[in-house]
């Protein structure tokens, strides 16, 4: 009687844990963020030239050559952003793209550079064959890296991607957009095309404030953003 006294008190629940876990590893988005959890780049050797760059074995050079820019983004980024990151980012280079797509919490290797947790996340494809995008892409994604240090993952995910895309866009001149040119943008306006924003009523209604103090305005575009947001009234 005992036994099955124990049994019902710990295997029951136990038995529920497990189906849980079971349940919500079979949604793909849970799996690719364990599997990104997993798979940091901190768990890669280090350069030591540069200890916030970590590799996959066999991307040394790929690494170094993020290394040697890695002082100018961060300086870029600072510079827009109107204050120093709240900590130093890890980035991570990879040599194949089964070892980013495990890593970058989305389970893709499509991205040429993510975000997460954090930890900024380098396809291989920037070593080779699109090494000319490097150094935007790096911007880019250092932009994101530099809000979710103050502000927080979760905080982070309620902005509106139009506006912590853009700014990383424009930060990086160009990073992640290079498929687009300024002609092809300018002719999409003429023609009548243009962002229908359904977030924004929500982002506003969110008090965040991570130091941004310069004031930044897109004049082509027609938007001002003040900084620091605070209320975000300005958008």
């Amino acid at each position: 009687m005992r036994r099955r006294i124990f049994w019902a008190v710990i295997g029951v629940p136990l038995a529920l844990i497990i189906i849980g876990a079971g349940a919500a590893f079979s949604v793909p988005m849970t799996r690719h963020m364990i599997s990104g959890l997993w798979n940091m780049p901190d768990r890669l050797p280090a350069l030591s030239a540069n200890s916030q760059v970590h590799y996959q074995p066999s991307a040394e050079d790929f690494a170094r050559d993020v290394a040697a820019l890695y002082p100018d983004a961060i300086a870029r980024v600072e510079a827009a952003h109107g204050r120093r990151f709240a900590h130093p980012v890890t980035v991570g280079a990879y040599a194949t793209a089964v070892a980013y797509a495990a890593a970058n919490g989305l389970g893709s290797d499509i991205p040429m550079g993510v975000t997460f947790a954090g930890r900024v996340n380098l396809s291989p494809k920037l070593f080779w064959p699109q090494h000319r995008r490097l150094r935007a892409i790096l911007t880019h994604e250092l932009s994101h890296a530099h809000i979710q240090g103050w502000i927080g993952e979760y905080k982070y995910i309620y902005l509106p991607n139009w506006f912590k895309e853009g700014l990383a866009v424009m930060i990086s001149e160009g990073g992640g957009a290079e498929l687009v040119s300024e002609d092809e943008a300018r002719a999409a306006i003429q023609r009548g095309e243009r962002l229908v924003i359904n977030d924004a009523v929500r982002v506003c209604q969110t008090r965040l404030t991570f130091g941004l103090k310069k004031h930044l305005q897109i004049l082509r575009l027609g938007i001002q953003l003040c900084w620091p947001i605070e209320k975000l009234e300005c958008f």
